[in-house]
């Protein structure tokens, strides 16, 4: 009776392992050093020093102005504020706000953006730490839309 119990509980933790694993499955987008965004290893735009988003196609999306206001391309609306360690708050519609933080670079110079519950949303270059949590945000809702 005691190895059953035994056989049944190991079971049950590599049941959960398992689970746990495929879960993390999840790819955070990504932005190289070249400015590339990527997101489940396709490109789906591109930012530049100056603060220009554009998806895939060439299309300019936002911008990050001087001052690190992201503003849309289309409507010249506000979205977002960035500073200059690579903190960003988003708007919401709704006039609500949410911030994403940015950790220390790592040995390859990628930090991780995060969420307020800790949640990695995104890995920007340092090279583009300023509007990189802004093309991430434009450029994944705008991905999210067209899926």
């Amino acid at each position: 009776m005691k190895t059953t119990k035994k056989i049944l509980f190991g079971l049950a933790i590599m049941l959960i392992y398992m689970m746990s694993a495929v879960a993390q499955n999840y790819k955070a987008p990504k932005i190289d050093a070249a400015g590339k965004v990527w997101l489940d290893e396709k490109e789906i735009g591109s930012v530049n020093n100056e603060g220009l988003i554009k998806n895939h196609e060439g299309v300019k999306v936002a911008h990050v102005s001087n001052d690190g206001e992201l503003i849309e391309a289309n409507t010249g609306k506000k979205l977002g504020k960035a500073e200059k360690n690579g903190n960003f708050t988003y708007h919401f519609a709704d006039g609500g706000t949410e911030e994403w933080t940015f950790s220390e670079p790592d040995k390859d110079g990628y930090c991780e953006v995060k969420d307020k519950t800790g949640k990695v949303v995104g890995v920007v270059h340092q090279n583009y730490k300023q509007q990189g949590a802004c093309a991430i945000h434009c450029l994944t809702a705008k991905e999210h839309i067209k899926k």
